[in-house]
């Protein structure tokens, strides 16, 4: 009787080491269960694997084009802005309008994924069912890859000082150009332009339709985040936290405005601001046709997380772990202690990533906890400011798209309506000053 005894704990004993080993390996790959994802009001939508050599190669970027976004509005060519004088070097500059330039050519009609491994494979996969649609190894694959960056016609990939151009349904290259000075970070792009910030503060634009239009400005000071593109200006930040707004098709500076520190992160649009945050703790919200700073935001902690917008909110995130829900008008409406980076918004909730690597939700009004989840190795996290989806992936290629339950169709962050010149006169007055 107790030798049986025996034997039977022998080999509970080995059932349950046999199941937890099973479950740390779960963990290992981190697949998301769809009992986890419940925890937190999500389901899977679908899980894929990047085509990669997981013994070597590693996922380091993930880009979401989204069809009907404030992507495609600012891609679009339109005759360059003529709203109030801006400021450079205390001079009064006034802007030139410019005739249009015609419209885009086809598009992706579906949202689509594009992702770049450190040994420069770019892969591109349907975002609402995880299939793959083109995978690509891009120049030298023992040289530096940085990007993707998109717009409606090409996908931009920069290898070693090589700026490639692939089409966006076929990946087929379409153009590569050897640049004159290093690049420092990923390009921005639209339709027609591509801007390449380069180490020695210089902004290069390139017109492939059109290359005897090209155009350079020196900064003079290191550039060493990717522009960003508003529907009138393209903008830049230097090391020193200086904000550049120029022509998209001239470089012709109109505006510039000194935050005061350095910045770690490129600024964001949302129309019709701009915003830039720096290690000073500092958000300002600078108006994109008068580049006057309309409020600034103080965090009290440096900031290396970028500012994310849409709709009648933005988030802040501060390098102590916490993030700040502020109006359009800067004021602070909650903070939710412990939280690293931003992921998605769906109407009623915000999902986020706090200091322990789990996937937080949170009442989007009240700031509120509503569950937790693990991410386990889930470490390449997609800040996604153009539809409810979280897409997040493991170093070797695990991808996984998560959903509110029962939202079969993204929920898009549509952009808003254009300004009129009241409106804007009205919106960039006198300056707030916001403290936490």
């Amino acid at each position: 009787m107790q030798r049986h005894l025996q034997i039977v704990l022998v080999l509970l004993f080995v059932l349950i080491l046999t199941s937890s080993q099973c479950v740390g390996q779960v963990g290992g790959i981190g697949l998301i269960s769809r009992s986890q994802a419940k925890q937190v009001g999500l389901e899977r939508a679908w899980f894929a694997q990047v085509e990669l050599d997981m013994s070597r190669d590693r996922v380091k970027a993930i880009v979401l084009y989204q069809p009907g976004s404030l992507q495609e509005d600012v891609w679009k060519i339109r005759p360059e802005a003529t709203g109030a004088p801006g400021v450079v070097d205390n001079q009064i500059v006034n802007d030139t309008a410019l005739p249009s330039e015609g419209e885009s050519e086809s598009e992706p009609q579906r949202s689509t994924l594009y992702l770049l491994t450190d040994r420069s494979v770019l892969q591109s996969i349907d975002a609402e069912t995880g299939r793959t649609n083109w995978s690509r190894i891009v120049g030298n694959p023992n040289r530096p890859a940085l990007g993707p960056t998109i717009c409606s016609k090409y996908v931009a990939i920069v290898n070693g000082s090589v700026l490639y151009f692939l089409d966006v349904g076929t990946g087929e290259t379409l153009s590569q150009q050897r640049l004159t000075r290093p690049p420092i970070s990923s390009v921005a792009m639209t339709d027609d332009w591509t801007y390449v910030p380069a180490a020695d503060g210089t902004i290069m634009a390139l017109n492939l339709d059109a290359p005897e239009t090209n155009w350079s400005y020196a900064s003079g000071v290191a550039v060493e985040v990717p522009p960003v593109i508003t529907r009138d200006t393209v903008a830049w930040s230097t090391r020193y936290g200086q904000l550049y707004m120029g022509q998209k098709s001239t470089g012709r500076v109109t505006r510039r405005f000194d935050a005061g520190s350095a910045s770690a992160v490129p600024p964001t649009y949302w129309p019709p601001y701009i915003y830039t945050s720096s290690l000073n703790g500092y958000v300002n919200a600078i108006h994109e046709r008068s580049g006057v700073a309309v409020w600034r935001f103080s965090s009290g902690s440096p900031i290396y997380e970028p500012v994310v917008s849409f709709e009648k909110n933005l988030y802040v995130i501060t390098d102590l772990g916490g993030m700040y829900c502020l109006a359009k008008d800067g004021s602070k409406q909650w903070y939710a202690d412990g939280i690293t980076k931003m992921l998605a918004a769906s109407p009623a909730r915000v999902f986020a990533v706090d200091r322990f690597n789990r996937l937080v939700s949170l009442d989007r009004s009240t700031g509120s906890l509503l569950g937790t989840m693990p991410l386990f190795e889930q470490k390449v996290q997609l800040i996604n400011m153009v539809n409810d989806r979280i897409y997040v992936c493991t170093e070797k290629g695990l991808l996984q798209c998560l959903h509110e339950i029962g939202q079969e169709e993204p929920i898009i962050h549509s952009a808003p309506e254009e300004e009129t010149p009241e409106d804007a006169a009205g919106n960039a007055n006198q300056a707030t000053d916001i403290r936490n």
